[in-house]
């Protein structure tokens, strides 16, 4: 029995393998038939958008003729505003660029005379202070290289405390030299 269900089972199968056969191909057939619709509606949409471009495209060149030359027009117009401000504005700069030329000149005029005559200030303050200064120390020089002259003379023993009363002292020699008007002074012996 074993062969007789292996026949009605193959028969079975059969069957279905046919009747999904017919319906694969009732489905392609469906499917065909289905793109050929689409692909004619598709060339119909494609005929009808390039009339609708094609009319499309010469109402926006009609239109758009008048909107570019109205466009133009006002573009231009603002175009002579502009241009006319950025002239006012350039003149304007121009001109503060003069003045500051000009202010600098004056300035630069100043310090050319000015800096020189400081300059001789200056120098003849600097020289006269350092006249003064060199006046000024030399008194104090002599004072100092006599205070030095007498330093020597006591150390050397010429000028020296004698006497009773610790009198000042100065030691000449036997022939001493006079000098002044009168002779009223005499060499310190070293």
């Amino acid at each position: 029995m074993e062969n007789e269900e292996s026949k009605q089972l193959l028969l079975k199968l059969l069957a279905l393998a046919d009747r999904m056969e017919q319906r694969d191909a009732q489905v392609i057939r469906q499917l065909t038939e289905q793109a050929g619709i689409l692909l004619n509606a598709s060339e119909g949409m494609q005929a009808g958008g390039r009339k609708f471009a094609q009319e499309a495209l010469d109402a926006l060149r009609n239109q758009g003729r008048e909107v570019i030359a109205t466009g133009i027009g006002q573009a231009m117009t603002e175009s002579n505003r502009q241009l006319q401000q950025s002239v006012i504005e350039v003149r304007r700069s121009a001109d503060e660029v003069r003045a500051s030329a000009a202010a600098l000149q004056r300035q630069r005029n100043w310090w050319l005379w000015t800096a020189p005559i400081a300059l001789v200030v200056g120098s003849l303050l600097a020289a006269g202070g350092s006249s003064w200064w060199v006046w000024k120390n030399t008194a104090e020089l002599k004072r100092t290289e006599f205070s030095q002259d007498i330093l020597q003379a006591t150390k050397s023993g010429a000028l020296t405390r004698c006497g009773d009363g610790d009198q000042l002292c100065v030691k000449v020699g036997v022939d001493a030299k006079r000098y002044g008007a009168q002779g009223e002074y005499l060499l310190l012996q070293n």
